[in-house]
């Protein structure tokens, strides 16, 4: 709670303790699921670094604990989250977030700023003419978000380079989040397809998310499996769609993603229950 009262103040500082206020709230939203919410904390954290050769660890943490890694505010690599791509479903959590206030930020965390808002805003209306223009490959990092976003936000023809390069970023054998993000990414994309045999290869590589890289990634998990069941339904088969959404509500039991409205509506058999998420995301 004094993390969630102090954001506003310390938002757009730099120095250690905005590191530690946006850091830590950054930990605490993703702990609890709130991927959305935890936008906002992430670009504080990343402003409050910004010209820092390296990341302090957040005072709070011990940092000999076997999971400090783990709940560390950002991948010391690439300076990203790897629980928050920008990559999302049709959600109200997100929707307002989309459409709300964002602040303004100047320089490099504000293109990582523009890309998580179009990449929210995607969901609900066309956003090709909003998209960042293509950043330079030698910021890896931010290329990735840019990748990422752009396979989903961009026009056809965007799409499809934006595709290729994570491809080629796939063949690099990245670490197992980024591997999850492009595999989520490209599924996805993959999904506006309206030839048969392309929505079906998308769903073979949203379903390689949960195969592959649940524990490095479960809220990739959720999204992939609410995706490609909800395809699976479109597509006919509604036993593979059922079968999908009962084993998410036992592998991820309040998971945003059993909030999504299509998943929610599934024409499937009335002995494959959905279980909404408790309250849903905060």
């Amino acid at each position: 709670p004094l993390f969630e009262q102090l954001l506003p103040q310390y938002a757009g500082r730099r120095g250690e303790l905005s590191q530690l206020i946006c850091g830590g709230l950054l930990v605490c939203r993703v702990s609890r699921g709130a991927n959305t919410a935890a936008v906002p904390a992430l670009l504080g954290y990343l402003e409050a670094c910004e010209g820092a050769a390296s990341l302090r660890p957040l005072t709070f943490m011990d940092a000999g604990a076997p999971d400090a890694g783990d709940a560390a505010p950002v991948d010391a690599s690439t300076r990203l989250n790897p629980a928050v791509p920008p990559i999302w479903l049709g959600l109200p959590a997100v929707q307002v977030s989309a459409r709300g206030q964002w602040r303004h930020i100047d320089g490099r965390v504000g293109i990582i700023s523009e890309l998580y808002r179009v990449s929210q805003l995607a969901e609900f209306e066309d956003v090709t003419s909003q998209l960042p223009p293509e950043p330079d490959l030698a910021d890896d990092a931010l290329h990735l978000l840019w990748e990422v976003t752009a396979s989903r936000a961009g026009d056809e023809a965007t799409r499809a380079r934006a595709c290729d390069q994570l491809r080629l970023r796939m063949a690099a054998a990245p670490a197992p989040w980024i591997a999850a993000w492009c595999r989520a990414a490209l599924g996805r994309s993959m999904l506006k397809s309206t030839d048969e045999e392309t929505r079906l290869l998308a769903i073979a590589e949203l379903s390689t998310v949960p195969a592959a890289y649940e524990f490095a990634c479960p809220y990739l998990t959720g999204v992939c499996m609410a995706e490609a069941a909800v395809t699976m339904n479109s597509m006919g088969d509604t036993k593979a769609a059922g079968a999908i959404r009962q084993r998410m509500t036992e592998r991820l039991a309040g998971h945003p993603a059993l909030d999504w409205e299509p998943l929610r509506k599934l024409n499937v058999h009335p002995s494959v229950p959905v279980a909404a998420s408790p309250g849903g995301e905060p």
